[in-house]
């Protein structure tokens, strides 16, 4: 039989306001840049928070309806498609 031991939960503190590195205030411009149409699967991953292999499974199993295209063996993925993406998600 197992004891079970109760613990207090910790509060956490607020963390403290990051300032982006220069790298991701780049990728952001980049992100923004209306001369670049396409997204690699790996850019399309670091604007929604997650991974490629994250990306390759949701359209592999089309768990997600993130609309894509196909160029010979490239994916790449429309700006505009991301921001939809996201918006259709948004929870009020």
């Amino acid at each position: 039989m197992r004891k079970i031991i109760k613990t207090k939960k910790r509060r956490r503190e607020a963390e403290p306001l990051q300032v982006p590195s220069q790298e991701q205030a780049e990728f952001v411009t980049s992100f923004l840049d209306p001369d670049r149409p396409l997204l690699t699967t790996q850019e399309t991953a670091k604007v929604l928070g997650t991974t490629a292999g994250t990306l390759n499974v949701w359209r592999c199993t089309k768990r997600y309806g993130l609309a894509y295209v196909k160029i010979g063996s490239r994916v790449r993925y429309r700006r505009q498609d991301i921001v939809d993406f996201i918006n259709a998600r948004r929870v009020e």
